[in-house]
């Protein structure tokens, strides 16, 4: 299982000189084994996930942690969705009375935007699906896990045989991760854990929905996982900012590194 990440950036994409080593586009992640490509979120990394494809048909599958634009921004932009002969799964959580498709039709739709999803020429297999479910899809064994985010959001855990990858962004614990989120992530190769803040800026920002770097290596530790990636990064922080986070966490505990747009880790 391998796994890439396309955009690491929380809320809104960035871009400039200071941003370049870290990347500025928002969340996206690939995970590949047996010839099967999953994705993991569609922001503005999906566009360069599109571009590194091309115009090709596809046959993928892509989960949505859950919807607000930084998480979807890039679905209208992924040039496989339209070719006719890409065939696509797409699967998030019903919110409210809203599936997933309802979600990324409405960010399609005038004024906001000139063409509706139905100019997408691919295949689209929309399915709605409850947190706590568990799925098999191609070689991949696939849970969920609800998360504590505004409006709600799931967390993915992705298996291949014996490795693991979990991809928990926009997740706020509170006072402490629950035992059921540790017990969601215990054991895995690979930990995407939101860490968006320090502890200052949590302060300033409790309720949004995000972690600290501190947070993320502590569910790290108590969940035993090998490898922990600092994920979301806020779009205030430039290349340098990143990089002091990455040698605080790193003291704290082995393991760990920040999340970089084109990163690649084998599992």
């Amino acid at each position: 299982m391998n796994v890439r990440f396309w955009g690491v950036r929380g809320s809104i994409a960035v871009s400039g000189a200071d941003f370049a080593a870290t990347g500025g586009n928002t969340s996206c992640v690939a995970v590949e084994a047996e010839g099967h490509l999953m994705v993991l979120d569609g922001g503005t990394g999906l566009r360069a996930l599109g571009a590194s494809l091309g115009f090709v048909p596809v046959n993928m599958t892509i989960c949505f942690s859950h919807v607000h634009w930084d998480h979807i921004q890039g679905v209208p932009f992924f040039a496989p969705f339209f070719h006719p002969g890409s065939r696509v799964r797409v699967l998030g959580a019903r919110r409210d009375g809203s599936g997933v498709r309802e979600a990324l039709a409405a960010q399609m739709r005038p004024p906001t935007f000139p063409i509706t999803l139905d100019a997408l020429r691919a295949r689209l297999e929309f399915e709605d699906v409850n947190p706590g479910a568990t799925l098999e899809i191609g070689p991949f064994k696939v849970s969920t896990c609800e998360v504590p985010h505004p409006d709600g959001a799931m967390s993915w855990r992705v298996e291949e045989r014996t490795r693991a990858f979990v991809y928990a962004t926009d997740v706020e614990h509170a006072a402490a991760p629950d035992a059921r989120f540790l017990r969601f992530c215990e054991g895995a190769g690979l930990l995407a854990h939101d860490a968006q803040y320090t502890d200052e800026e949590y302060a300033r920002s409790r309720g949004w929905g995000h972690s600290t770097w501190r947070t993320a290596v502590d569910v790290a530790r108590q969940a035993g996982v090998e490898r922990l990636a600092l994920f979301h990064h806020d779009p205030t922080r430039n290349d340098a900012g990143v990089a002091q986070l990455e040698a605080f966490a790193s003291r704290e505990r082995a393991g760990v590194f920040a999340a970089r747009e084109g990163l690649r880790v084998a599992l």
